[in-house]
């Protein structure tokens, strides 16, 4: 009768278990983002820790695949990526940072018509998501 299965996963807490039962302050891990981001925008994740002494090892994961040893990585697109630090054989619990992308806004549709000598009139599809919109225009150069 099985009644528990190991992953990787939990061998890597157990790991971290028997790690930290030698350490005496084993580090946490900060992971942070300056989130909302707007597609496109670079988007930097931000390794901090709560340790006294040298943090050794950054090791972060995240969606599709990405993982990354930099202490503070570049990357590309939304999800939950994790950091894990360590300092020599002490290593921190995981935790997590959520990485919030927005889609820009479409271009809106812009007509525009005379409906008089000196009149024009301007008229804006509704942009879904948008807050307000901001309308400016010239004749031969003067607002």
């Amino acid at each position: 009768m099985l009644l528990y299965r190991y992953t990787d996963k939990t061998i890597f807490f157990i790991l971290i278990w028997i790690f930290n039962i030698f350490c005496q302050n084993a580090p946490i891990a900060v992971p942070s983002n300056n989130s909302p981001y707007c597609e496109g925008d670079e988007i930097q994740l931000i390794g901090a820790a709560n340790f006294s002494g040298t943090i050794t090892d950054w090791l972060w994961t995240g969606p599709n695949g990405f993982t990354s040893a930099e202490q503070n990585p570049i990357v590309s697109e939304a999800g939950t990526y994790i950091l894990t630090v360590s300092a020599d054989t002490c290593v921190s619990a995981p935790d997590s940072t959520e990485v919030i992308v927005f889609s820009k806004l479409a271009t809106p549709l812009l007509g525009c018509g005379f409906s008089g000598f000196n009149s024009i009139t301007f008229e804006c599809a509704d942009i879904a998501n948008a807050m307000y919109y901001e309308v400016s225009y010239s004749v031969n150069g003067n607002p």
